[in-house]
């Protein structure tokens, strides 16, 4: 029972993740969804360099891409997936000063879902 509450609650979160979300409607605040939604404006008013925003598109692009291999396969790996968004804030961590990442995690706490 412990196990299949785990698988279901992995997909879940990963389905809400990698989906779009209503205008308007404050965000789960996963921060798997913020990499996908965080917009240019906002990671240069982290003050980052424009290598670390190269860096930031490209993490984004494999997230992106990642998630949608993801929905295609029916996500029914928990780990799977659950490894998957670990590396890529793992490469955000990795690109981002700690203040950065930490005023970055802050802003997705903070922010409402565009669309």
């Amino acid at each position: 029972m412990k196990h299949l509450l785990l698988t279901f609650t992995s997909i879940l979160l990963i389905t809400v993740a990698c989906s779009a979300q209503t205008p308007g409607i404050p965000s789960h605040n996963s921060i798997d969804d913020c990499i996908l939604s965080t917009e240019e404006q906002a990671w240069t008013a982290l003050g980052i360099s424009s290598e670390q925003l190269e860096q930031v598109r490209s993490i984004q692009t494999m997230c992106e891409t990642d998630c949608r291999a993801l929905k295609e396969t029916g996500g029914t790996d928990p780990a799977m997936a659950q490894a998957m968004l670990e590396k890529h804030r793992e490469s955000l961590r990795e690109t981002l000063s700690k203040e950065q990442y930490a005023s970055w995690l802050e802003w997705c706490a903070g922010r409402t879902v565009k669309g």
